[in-house]
C-alpha cells in the first residue's frame, strides 16, 4: 500500500472515530476505530464481494460435470443395400 493511501486510509479512520465517538460518547480504542473504518469503506466491501464472487467461482469450477451418455446404433446392413 503506498503512503499517500495509507495516510488516507488512516485519516478516514480517525475521521470516522472521532464522530462515532461524539455519537457514542465514548472511547474507542485503534482496532475499534478500523474496523469501524473498514465496514463503512466501499472500496473495501467491494473488493471483499470480488473475492467473494471468485472464491466461488474456484469452487464450481472444481466441480465436476454432469455425466453424459453417448450412443452409436448400427442396422448391420451395409451401405446401400435395399432393406427387407
Amino acid at each position: 500500500m503506498s503512503h499517500a493511501r495509507l495516510s488516507c486510509v488512516l485519516a478516514v479512520v480517525a475521521w470516522s472515530g472521532i464522530t462515532l465517538a461524539a455519537q457514542t460518547s465514548r472511547l474507542m480504542t485503534a482496532d475499534q476505530l478500523v474496523e469501524v473504518a473498514l465496514q463503512r469503506n466501499r472500496d473495501f466491501l467491494a473488493a471483499k464481494q470480488r473475492l467473494a464472487e471468485a472464491r466461488a467461482l474456484l469452487r464450481r469450477a472444481g466441480v465436476r460435470p454432469a455425466p453424459t451418455i453417448e450412443m452409436e446404433g448400427a442396422t448391420g446392413r451395409p451401405i446401400g443395400t435395399v432393406g427387407d
